[in-house]
């Protein structure tokens, strides 16, 4: 689940918010985790909080990987590159 920060929201975000929401509905490929969700609740009368759900997906992000092992090797990174481009090319 990923939500917009209360403290954070402004209208840059929620229509930066918006954009990756739109983007990421598009992408359909066995390596992306989908979109399942989008919605907002309000929290106080004209205050909405804005959130998208997706599906848990097991495993290390890129993120964790480079913190855990440093620089990531050079087969690793053409490896995550390849899959990155086969997903965003279909």
């Amino acid at each position: 689940m990923k939500v917009l920060a209360l403290g954070l929201i402004d209208e840059a975000r929620v229509e930066r918010f918006r954009l990756e929401v739109l983007q990421t509905a598009r992408l359909q490929h066995p390596t992306i985790v989908p979109l399942l969700e989008v919605s907002a609740i309000e929290d106080v009368p004209g205050h909405h909080v804005r959130f998208s759900i997706m599906p848990y997906a097991r495993g290390d992000s890129l993120r964790h990987r480079m913190l855990l092992d440093g620089r990531l090797s050079l087969n690793v990174t053409l490896r995550a590159l390849r899959s990155i481009s086969d997903a965003l090319a279909s």
